[in-house]
Parts: C-alpha cells; sequence; structure tokens
C-alpha cells in the first residue's frame, strides 16, 4: 500500500503541474484496492478523470478527444462508486 501512496502522491503532483499523461501512467500503475481505504481509491479516480479531460483538451480532433473524454467520464462513475460505498460504511 505504500508504493500505491507514493505513486498517488507523485501522479497528484504531475496533475497539479499540468502534465496529464505523466499522471496518468503512474495513476494507472496502482489498484485502488491498494490504497487500503476506499476514499483514497475514490481520490485515485478522481484525479485519473480530472487528467484523462486535461489530456483531451490538448488534443487536436474531436473524435481524439472524445475517447479521453469518455475515459475521464468511466473513472468519475467508478469514483462515484466508491464514495458511495464510503457513505454507507459511515451510516453504519
Amino acid at each position: 500500500w505504500q508504493k500505491a501512496r507514493v505513486l498517488y502522491n507523485l501522479g497528484t503532483l504531475r496533475l497539479a503541474q499540468k502534465q496529464p499523461i505523466e499522471a496518468l501512467e503512474l495513476f494507472q500503475q496502482i489498484d485502488p484496492l491498494d490504497l487500503s481505504l476506499p476514499i483514497f481509491g475514490r481520490d485515485l479516480f478522481l484525479n485519473e478523470g480530472i487528467a484523462y479531460l486535461h489530456y483531451a483538451h490538448t488534443l487536436p480532433t474531436f473524435d481524439q478527444q472524445l475517447l479521453f473524454i469518455e475515459q475521464g467520464l468511466k473513472a468519475f462513475k467508478q469514483a462515484q462508486l466508491l464514495d458511495c460505498q464510503v457513505q454507507k460504511e459511515e451510516q453504519k
């Protein structure tokens, strides 16, 4: 889980530096279950979705952009599912 957290932190840093490809490469090395808590998995998918959208914005054609926008939306959906899981656990 420690390696996953380091990769997550580095990816988040790359995302903040407006380097979405580098961020995605780091995020994709992480199994969300390795982050030890669902909330970290949610944050991973949120950051991954943001990185996809930032990258899509740099592409010249709509067809290319659309592929990465769809990937971003999938990541946001995963984040939403994990957020629901977190909320259910908090209600217990």
